[in-house]
């Protein structure tokens, strides 16, 4: 699979920790381009076929899975309730050592279980191939992504792409510590801008940061072009 998959589509993405403002900005960068720009603008997410599949093969509740702004570690899941097969509960005894073994398991435990160690023991690109697809379907020129965690997903888009690694004063170093994230910053530092934010990031505060040190650099992307254009709306990739 080349870089970024499609010649014609563009990245731009907004990396960090959790809890720094990532959706705030690239929900707020999203209304803004489209907007102002005549190029075709798409927002998908690399956890969005996770999700899915955690409610096909599960039986979850889509309420409960595609609740952005819950804490996961705070959704506890019955196994006995839906359908959780012995190789997860097989994983989760062998991966998951943080806390005793109980008839319940965290959504987040769930989301390491099956989106690491059942898929990408298959193949270590199975989520970018399910996001390629998805960010094809949209025929966008510019796809906005909030939710890269690994190295091989930064990769799939840092040569088509314009990327920000997000910070705030209360998320410190060894907070919501996520090796794999910061593994990519310090190696790829080069290649990502460091934007620190106000938290909580309100609307205007994102708009602002935007317009000042995004948008000048989003509006030079290949088939994007400054002038006021007819409302779009936004392209579900499934």
């Amino acid at each position: 699979m080349g870089s970024g998959g499609n010649v014609q589509m563009h990245f731009i993405n907004f990396m960090g920790r959790n809890r720094v403002g990532k959706s705030t900005m690239a929900d707020n960068l999203f209304k803004l381009l489209l907007r102002r720009n005549k190029c075709k603008i798409a927002k998908v997410s690399f956890a969005d076929p996770l999700r899915y599949e955690l409610v096909e093969h599960y039986g979850l509740s889509e309420d409960i899975i595609f609740q952005r702004t819950q804490d996961k570690n705070g959704v506890l899941i019955n196994l006995s309730e839906h359908q959780c097969s012995s190789q997860v509960i097989s994983l989760w005894k062998e991966f998951i050592t943080s806390r005793e073994i109980t008839d319940t398991i965290t959504l987040r435990e769930l989301f390491i279980i099956h989106g690491t160690h059942i898929r990408r023991a298959i193949s270590n690109d199975y989520w970018i191939t399910k996001f390629d697809e998805n960010a094809r379907k949209t025929k966008a020129d510019i796809i906005i992504t909030d939710d890269i965690r690994y190295e091989n997903e930064f990769n799939y888009t840092k040569d088509r792409s314009l990327s920000f690694w997000l910070t705030n004063d209360l998320v410190s170093e060894s907070d919501h510590a996520q090796d794999s994230i910061c593994k990519i910053y310090d190696q790829y530092s080069d290649l990502i801008t460091p934007i620190n934010v106000k938290v909580p990031l309100l609307n205007y505060e994102a708009e602002c940061i935007l317009r000042e040190r995004i948008i000048p650099q989003a509006i030079q992307l290949k088939g994007c072009r400054s002038e006021k254009s007819n409302t779009r709306s936004i392209v579900r990739p499934w």
